[in-house]
């Protein structure tokens, strides 16, 4: 079995406790393709949201790494885009 066939809440666990839109954007969309750029356009189309937390998205960010049951290799990936939105 390969690993893009998996869902990414087997990687990813603490998906399962956000509440959405985080959750179906964060479980619908690759973990490589998230930006809260990206999270926004989904929102606006699939939501009808216009405000967005910028804290609040590195917040699920934030909570998504640092969790025990992410694979260590997303937590990497996920410090980048912390600190690519920050600044």
């Amino acid at each position: 079995m390969s690993i893009e066939n998996l869902p990414q809440e087997v990687f990813i666990p603490r998906i399962n406790k956000l509440k959405n839109p985080y959750k179906d954007y964060f479980s619908r969309y690759p973990f490589n393709c998230w930006s809260f750029e990206h999270f926004k356009r989904i929102c606006v189309c699939n939501y009808s949201m216009l405000e967005f937390d910028n804290e609040e998205f590195l917040d699920n960010i934030r909570q998504i790494r640092d969790d025990s049951g992410t694979l260590k290799e997303i937590g990497n990936l996920l410090d980048k885009v912390s600190f690519n939105h920050i600044f």
